[in-house]
């Protein structure tokens, strides 16, 4: 197979190599909370703006079918971009 000092270096590379796997995931696990502690915080300050959007979500959910919130307007060209003396 190989020497004893080929097997010693072949170990110290996997450990770093483990160690280094190790810092990608708790970095992951990280940004995986912080996420999931943002999208808490946006499901709530979208139940306290729309709560008819909460009560649409659950007829929707219990079978019955639903449009988009009334307060959402589903036009293609919003009226504020549409202005002719825009200049970028």
């Amino acid at each position: 197979m190989g020497s004893k000092e080929e097997l010693l270096k072949l170990v110290e590379e996997q450990k770093a190599q483990i160690l280094t796997y190790e810092n990608k995931l708790k970095s992951v696990v990280r940004a995986y909370k912080s996420i999931e502690t943002e999208k808490k915080a946006l499901e709530v300050a979208l139940t306290a703006i729309a709560p008819e959007y909460n009560k649409t979500e659950n007829e929707t959910s219990s079978g019955e079918s639903s449009s988009a919130p009334p307060e959402v307007e589903s036009t293609s060209s919003p009226k504020h971009l549409n202005q002719t003396n825009w200049n970028p």
